[in-house]
């Protein structure tokens, strides 16, 4: 079964909300677009391994989509882990268009397209790596020791893959989409041997949830941009320009009109996400261009936070990623 749900990739959250507030014409809005384009399809990969994964569900296996955990005060990303008593398999998914050569001699793989060929870092490389990290996670907290498997699945419809070595053992692992599940069921035959008992399994999903974190990507550094150069104010959900004005009681649009009761939310939102997860008044009424200490605190607590310090020294800070999964516009400038 699915134990818990795969999370649409915070970076690109966190990108969209950049390219909101960078000008037109910044020098790095394309790289970040494109980072976005990969990261998206990194995800639709991810889902639609999921639907062929979803057969599975109640055959003892236990899904850990998009599972992210701490490691020597290091942070490794899994794409997909399966946990059965048996064993533990890592699934690496990857959604690339052309023909896919594996070369075992460079252990590494190209594609071609269009006549043009581009080598990337090899799938199973990847999957290795995150298997020893997670075997030495297993290790921290006394898990016995499991056999581990491991698959590259290629999750585009158009993609063909070919292999210089015919014989070559990884093979195997490397395979489309539409054959992952008969291959975990093959692995499921080869590994009939229980090593954990049902309450050990149970502790050990209920411990990978619990360590399960979101990441918390600093996009500004990323990209080595300043907050000066970021766009202030409250942005129109209508013809998104960035001229919305403080009201009585709402904001109003000096372009198109259009009036909001809430159109300071995306806009604290996309300051918690690129400059801070905690906000003074002062800089609140920065951000949004007003000038009242009355309206910025109630614009802030319109936000989920929590308090500390007093009078002019308060600071509000954001108690996380719950405003972007509650269906926030994401507003647009492209």
């Amino acid at each position: 079964m699915f134990v818990k749900k795969r999370e649409f990739p915070h970076e690109v959250v966190v990108r969209n909300a950049l390219l909101r507030r960078l000008p037109m014409n910044h020098k790095k809005r394309e790289l970040i677009r494109a980072d976005n384009a990969k990261d998206i399809a990194g995800y639709r990969g991810e889902r639609t391994l999921d639907y062929y994964l979803k057969p599975l569900s109640n055959q003892n296996f236990t899904i850990f989509p998009n599972l992210r955990l701490i490691l020597n005060e290091q942070a490794f990303q899994i794409d997909t882990l399966i946990l059965t008593r048996s064993f533990f398999l890592l699934i690496e998914a990857k959604d690339i268009t052309g023909t896919l050569t594996f070369d075992s001699i460079f252990d590494q793989f190209t594609r071609t397209d269009r006549d043009v060929e581009t080598r990337y870092k090899h799938p199973i490389t990847q999957v290795k790596r995150q298997g020893a990290l997670l075997k030495s996670w297993f290790q921290r907290y006394g898990t016995p020791p499991l056999p581990f498997n491991y698959l590259a699945a290629f999750t585009n419809p158009t993609t063909i893959l070919k292999t210089n070595s015919i014989d070559h053992p990884e093979n195997k692992n490397i395979l489309l989409v539409e054959n992952v599940s008969h291959r975990i069921l093959e692995l499921k035959k080869a590994n009939k041997l229980d090593i954990m008992s049902t309450s050990e399994h149970r502790k050990l999903t209920s411990k990978l949830l619990q360590s399960h974190t979101n990441a918390a990507p600093n996009m500004l550094q990323e990209y080595n941009i300043s907050p000066q150069e970021l766009i202030t104010g409250v942005q129109c959900e209508k013809c998104s320009s960035f001229t919305m004005k403080e009201m009585e009681r709402s904001w109003e649009c000096s372009v198109c009109h259009h009036r909001s009761l809430t159109a300071h939310k995306p806009a604290l939102l996309d300051y918690f996400l690129l400059i801070s997860p905690t906000i003074t008044n002062a800089e609140c009424r920065e951000f949004l261009k007003i000038t009242s200490r009355h309206k910025a605190k109630r614009y802030i607590q319109s936000m989920e936070v929590t308090a500390s310090g007093s009078k002019k020294g308060q600071r509000y800070h954001w108690r996380g990623y719950k405003q972007v999964k509650s269906g926030l516009p994401l507003l647009s400038r492209d």
